[in-house]
């Protein structure tokens, strides 16, 4: 039974790429986590990347966060129609527990995919890990539980401005894996 919500989030992205997303909507693809010839996923595993309003600062932190990477940042303002019962929320004590459970059988499989790709663990590499180890568990969910995710929210620490200065989440993000949810993108 579908549990649906209106979601917003932000998107920061150079002019470029917010282009194309106007012109084409979002698009992505959800490659194999454990093929070396892919790049690597973020922290929350492969997806379109968004701040959640939930937090008062989610516009002002998807600019801070692409303005490490582009003098040109459009913030995008996402809407999307969620199925909560679709998503992994990594904030949610059952979701979460489900999780560190798998995460203890399944620890040394992703280690060695790490080593693979050529990754030591040091703090720069740690999102990839953690990455990994997600998409290892949505498939997992997918084969064993015949369970699909279609987006992965946790609330972390975004170095900006501050890098370094606190471990404090700062933001909830919203990977979305499925862009069949987005209702509407606008510039903001």
């Amino acid at each position: 039974m579908e549990n649906l919500t209106e979601v917003t989030s932000f998107h920061g992205t150079n002019k470029q790429n917010a282009s194309k997303i106007a012109k084409q909507g979002v698009r992505i693809s959800i490659p194999r986590f454990d093929d070396q010839r892919v790049k690597n996923p973020g922290s929350l595993g492969y997806g379109f990347y968004t701040f959640m309003d939930d937090f008062p600062e989610a516009r002002e932190l998807a600019f801070e966060f692409s303005s490490k990477f582009t003098s040109e940042v459009v913030v995008i303002r996402v809407m999307s129609q969620v199925d909560m019962s679709s998503i992994l929320d990594m904030n949610n004590a059952n979701d979460r527990m489900q999780y560190l459970h798998y995460f203890r059988r399944a620890h040394k499989k992703i280690m060695g995919i790490c080593k693979q790709r050529g990754l030591s663990l040091s703090n720069r590499k740690q999102h990839v890990f953690d990455g990994l180890m997600i998409e290892s568990y949505i498939r997992y969910l997918k084969t064993r539980q015949k369970t699909i995710v279609n987006g992965v929210i946790h609330d972390t620490v975004t170095y900006v401005g501050t890098d370094g200065m606190s471990d404090m989440e700062n933001g909830r993000e919203f990977c979305i894996r499925n862009t069949g949810m987005i209702i509407s993108t606008s510039e903001c």
